[in-house]
């Protein structure tokens, strides 16, 4: 588990997105797991799609 004083670098980042989008847990568990707002975890899934979305457009 990590705090919520951990630095959150693109790549952590990028693996809890993926980990939760392959999962079958929701945000909530998520948030409690690694101590983040459920907000902040729903922001950081949003980014991620958007960004994946944006590369189609190339």
């Amino acid at each position: 588990m990590q705090s919520s004083n951990y630095f959150w670098t693109p790549e952590a980042k990028s693996a809890l997105v993926i980990a939760f989008l392959a999962s079958d847990e929701d945000v909530e568990y998520f948030a409690k797991k690694y101590e983040l707002s459920e907000s902040l975890i729903k922001d950081w899934i949003n980014q991620f799609l958007e960004a994946g979305k944006k590369g189609f457009n190339q």
